[in-house]
């Protein structure tokens, strides 16, 4: 994977290097399950210190964090998302989205090894 990053940085094909950057940065290719769990995690307090500004409470950031970047969750059933906040919202899904994906195929190449 690294010769192939290297390569693709080379050969000027910059958005596919990027991808295997942020594949390498954010996932480990696959071969530890501990970085898309801390990936996960400084998505949650990131994302819940820019949250705390909508109401000014801390509590509310956090589970407002936690249902973005865990995106099965439910925490409450309102939705205080609106304007930008539904970008950033939106962006973290994302981000969140793809975090749990590396990680569960990190934890099933573990378990197939």
């Amino acid at each position: 994977m690294e010769m192939r990053k290297r390569r693709l940085f080379l050969e000027k094909k910059y958005y596919q290097w990027f991808i295997y950057k942020f594949y390498d940065v954010f996932g480990g290719y696959t071969q530890d399950f501990k970085k898309p769990i801390l990936s996960i995690l400084c998505l949650i307090l990131m994302f819940s210190g820019i949250y705390y500004f909508i109401d000014y409470d801390i509590l509310k950031a956090l589970q407002r964090g936690v249902k973005g970047a865990l995106p099965y969750m439910e925490i409450d059933t309102k939705n205080p998302f609106e304007g930008y906040w539904l970008i950033l919202r939106n962006i973290e899904l994302v981000l969140g989205g793809t975090f749990l994906a590396f990680f569960v195929l990190a934890l099933r190449k573990r378990f197939k090894q």
